[in-house]
């Protein structure tokens, strides 16, 4: 059920220069020798809860959340250097605009309603990752 949204969001973030790769976010943050040194996960990180909205037709919302990440290695003890930190939110900035009012689609189908961004969530450092967290919502129709 949204593996094709997956796939749709996939694609698109495929289109941006800088990353390197983009997958389902399976907590890869926790992996030793990540080979990625930019790219993206995409998480759906709520249940799908449908409500009927007729007698033939459910919906529900679809919270979708894409990790941007860089991955920081620190020489000597030195914080994380401006531009890196810089070029960083760049590519988060090219994901909102990519993403904010895009409608997933399949075959020339809609898969969903548009994608709203709900939220921008940013660590400067876990495990030696820069992650930025952009929260989309929308509505899919079952």
């Amino acid at each position: 059920m949204l593996n094709n949204i997956y796939k749709d969001i996939k694609g698109q973030l495929n289109t941006i220069s800088a990353g390197e790769d983009c997958q389902w976010y399976n907590v890869q943050y926790e992996e030793a020798g990540w080979p990625f040194r930019v790219g993206f996960f995409i998480e759906f990180p709520d249940k799908l809860q449908f409500d009927d909205i007729s007698k033939m037709k459910r919906r529900a919302p679809v919270r979708i959340r894409v990790h941007v990440y860089t991955q920081n290695i620190l020489k000597n003890g030195e914080g994380i250097p401006d531009a890196e930190v810089d070029a960083h939110e760049a590519v988060a900035s090219e994901v909102q605009d990519m993403l904010d009012q895009h409608i997933p689609q399949r075959e020339g189908e809609n898969l969903t309603d548009k994608l709203i961004l709900r939220g921008w969530q940013h660590w400067h450092r876990y495990k030696g990752w820069m992650i930025t967290m952009l929260d989309f919502e929308c509505k899919k129709l079952l």
